[in-house]
């Protein structure tokens, strides 16, 4: 992923945010270099699904993660989930 869509990521798709910085329009943290380690969804679900994981078997993963990481966050786990497996026709 390049530099420049990285920034464009919202706060949510990092796993840690230093404290201190403010906040843009978009309210991402600036600075920029505060926020470590981009969640890649995409590349989690198709390690699960090459490590033999099924479909529903990921899909359960990621709607039991909602209390933890909250709904919005599943639901969009849930629908890059969907958009791999529409990639990949196993």
């Amino acid at each position: 992923m390049s530099t420049a869509k990285v920034n464009d990521l919202d706060d949510d798709q990092f796993a840690y945010i230093e404290p201190g910085g403010k906040k843009d329009e978009h309210g991402r943290t600036t600075p920029r270099s505060l926020r470590h380690f981009p969640i890649s969804d995409a590349a989690h679900v198709r390690n699960a699904l090459n490590i033999g994981l099924t479909r529903e078997e990921i899909a359960e993963i990621l709607m039991q993660i909602a209390g933890y990481a909250g709904f919005p966050a599943s639901l969009n786990a849930l629908a890059t989930a969907k958009a791999v497996f529409e990639q990949d026709k196993r």
